[in-house]
């Protein structure tokens, strides 16, 4: 069975937008004299970011996203994603 994900849509995208975001608003500019006093610091950042957790929300319905993968399956001649 052939399931594609695109790199543009992965989990992989959240991921990086996390430690960027993790970098510019705590780490950047910032002065650890220690491991442990960075350690702190990404800690502090989890503990804030965790308080306020937001749920990932699709911006576009499945039966689009469907849509679209069975569009570039035929153009490329893959097998056609199931559900």
């Amino acid at each position: 069975m052939f399931h594609f994900t695109p790199t543009s849509g992965s989990w992989l995208n959240a991921v990086e937008t996390f430690f960027s975001v993790l970098t510019r608003r705590r780490l950047r500019r910032g002065i650890f004299r220690s491991i442990v006093d960075l350690q702190a610091a990404i800690n502090r950042y989890l503990d804030e970011h965790n308080a306020n957790p937001k749920p990932f929300v699709w911006s576009k319905p499945a039966d689009t996203i469907l849509a679209k993968l069975k569009r570039l399956a035929k153009l490329k001649r893959l097998p056609v994603p199931s559900v």
